[in-house]
């Protein structure tokens, strides 16, 4: 980890100073936890896609706040909550052999992106698909999403992996 120097003192770093508190001699044991830093929004949007890269359900609803709301598409009903989302995903993922998508382009202003992605997968009836979208990502400070607008159109690619 790289420090930050003035002319008179070297400051730590937020990652070197959780450490260093975690190393203090005079803390009880019980004091001496290293404290999980929250993901910058970048990295809890790299890890959602990778998550669904993977097909893997639990790491996919992890990087969502537990109280998150997602309209994929836009123009569906909400999901709210772990639940929610988790069912969601499920039913997608009971589709595909194999399915993801990738970022093409991120355009991150503060805890918010647009992201450009294309999706590609191997239907159960294997047939393979190609799509692209646009997902508008906002995380929170805890650095999970709370909220994910999706834009997008599923129907073309439920019909062709369900024909």
């Amino acid at each position: 980890m790289g420090r930050i120097r003035s002319s008179s003192s070297t400051f730590f770093t937020a990652h070197e100073t959780l450490n260093l508190y975690s190393l203090n001699p005079y803390l009880k044991e019980t004091q001496r936890k290293i404290l999980p830093m929250p993901l910058t929004p970048a990295q809890a949007i790299s890890e959602y896609f990778a998550a669904l890269r993977a097909m893997d359900i639990d790491r996919w609803v992890d990087t969502f706040a537990p109280t998150a709301t997602s309209y994929d598409p836009v123009g569906t009903p909400a999901l709210h909550g772990h639940e929610a989302l988790r069912g969601f995903i499920t039913g997608v993922f009971s589709l595909f052999k194999t399915v993801g998508l990738t970022e093409n382009n991120v355009f991150l202003i503060g805890n918010t992106a647009a992201v450009k992605w294309t999706g590609a997968g191997e239907g159960k009836n294997g047939k393979s698909v190609h799509f692209e979208g646009v997902d508008v990502i906002t995380v929170d400070d805890s650095g999970k999403i709370s909220l994910v607008n999706a834009y997008w159109d599923p129907a073309p690619v439920i019909a062709e992996v369900q024909s």
